[in-house]
């Protein structure tokens, strides 16, 4: 996609975009690199009502949408058994700024990582850019938006280089902050960001434990979400239903009921429903296993291709469907680092590693990085919001008794949803519902 560029001096921000609370400052104006350039802030262009993709971009989304189901299989590896949801999206946002700082073997892990091979760190930042200024327009009965922000350490001496941290502001409409993080407000800072970017949803990212006030920086992104569906369930027609959990235990649940024409496939793995928000430009796809196959080994199929053939438009049939639906939350907090170094990255989060572009001087190393998400659904639609941080950094030097006369979808057994943008089919959170929490 085409980027233009602006001056670091010039304060403009992108009005779609949420400014979160405490406001974040910019640290980078009336600057220049010590090349006596003067340093830009890149400029993404916005595509009002739509996700306009160049042809490199919808190669990177492909990409991206792999390792979102690489992420769901190795989450869902860790979890035991219990409900859980993340946001892939929110993971790719804050590995694209790790890798916009990074270089040499740190960046190609990164990039191998989310599948992005030889590409440039400029594409990637296009395409991220892309993404995040352009997903809230596509809809506007959907409150969809991202933010990212960036916290220094003062304390510590620590200061951002000027082309990373203008890549910061453009691609990723990311706020700046130096901050003492030996002061006792840091961490409310920190975690009051997190709480207003998601709305409420997540009031804190970090712990009093999990704070460093020795640390160097914390990098930060929230994707937030929440829309009805097109077509609402019926509160009268929510009863208890039984729901058998993957255990073999039999739990009693409020199951939410409709008959409605959606989006609708079935094969020897799976059956499943596209439920459309709003207009239609975001969409929750539920998956429920069949014939003997487990949420795990529907997910592996995923992996190996079936979510490919899911979304292609001549696969998926309108009809009438009779849905029950778990009406749930879900909660999860999720230390990445051991599930990342299995995909690949093995040096990011250790001594090794080389972020020699993101800070004036010296380098430093990530051995924190987690995610908080939480997911409501109801017979309105889906509230959901992702908060992902990497820091704790070191410097190195119905009524359903009557047979329906539809095809049914009927979640009384562990399933697996996604949601994601109908058009391009970028994945933004990916779940899992088991009946444990």
């Amino acid at each position: 996609m085409a980027c233009s560029t602006e001056s670091v001096q010039d304060e403009e921000t992108n009005p779609q975009l949420p400014q979160p609370t405490p406001e974040v400052t910019d640290t980078t104006k009336n600057d220049s690199t010590s090349s006596g350039k003067d340093v830009v802030v890149p400029v993404v262009t916005k595509t009002p009502g739509a996700i306009a993709l160049s042809e490199n971009e919808r190669k990177l989304l492909y990409q991206c949408n792999l390792f979102a189901l690489r992420l769901l299989r190795n989450v869902n590896s860790e979890t035991n058994g219990s409900s859980f949801i993340i946001s892939p999206m929110s993971v790719g946002y804050l590995l694209g700024m790790l890798n916009d700082g990074a270089k040499g073997k740190t960046q190609d892990e990164l990039m191998q990582a989310l599948g992005f091979g030889n590409s440039s760190a400029k594409s990637v930042n296009e395409y991220f850019g892309n993404m995040l200024v352009n997903a809230p327009t596509v809809d506007e009965k959907v409150d969809i938006a991202s933010a990212n922000a960036l916290f220094a350490n003062s304390s510590q001496g620590v200061a951002f280089a000027k082309p990373f941290a203008a890549d910061m502001k453009g691609y990723y409409q990311a706020g700046i902050e130096s901050l003492d993080f030996t002061q006792a407000n840091t961490l409310d800072k920190i975690n009051g960001w997190c709480n207003s970017s998601t709305k409420g949803l997540i009031p804190t990212i970090l712990n009093n434990d999990e704070f460093n006030p020795n640390g160097m920086a914390y990098l930060l992104n929230s994707v937030y979400f929440k829309a009805d569906w097109t077509t609402v369930f019926d509160k009268e027609e929510t009863k208890q239903h039984d729901f058998t959990t993957a255990d073999g235990q039999t739990v009693g649940m409020d199951m939410m009921h409709k008959q409605d024409d959606v989006l609708y496939w079935e094969d020897e793995v799976m059956k499943a429903v596209s439920l459309p928000y709003g207009k239609g430009a975001f969409r929750m796809v539920c998956m429920l296993p069949e014939n003997g196959n487990t949420v795990s080994s529907l997910i592996d199929r995923l992996c190996e291709g079936l979510w490919q053939e899911y979304v292609k438009p001549e696969t998926q049939l309108m009809t009438g469907v009779d849905i029950l639906l778990p009406k749930f939350t879900t909660e999860t907090s999720q230390n990445l680092v051991p599930i990342l170094e299995k995909m690949g990255i093995a040096t990011a989060f250790t001594t090794a590693a080389d972020y020699g572009s993101m800070l004036e001087s010296g380098n430093i190393y990530f051995d924190l990085m987690k995610q908080k998400a939480r997911i409501e659904v109801s017979e309105e639609g889906t509230e959901a919001a992702a908060a992902t941080i990497g820091g704790q950094c070191t410097i190195d030097e119905g009524d359903t008794d009557q047979e329906p006369q539809f095809p049914t979808f009927h979640a009384t057994r562990p399933f697996v949803y996604i949601i994601m943008e109908a058009n391009t089919g970028a994945i933004f959170f990916v779940g899992e519902f088991t009946g444990k929490d």
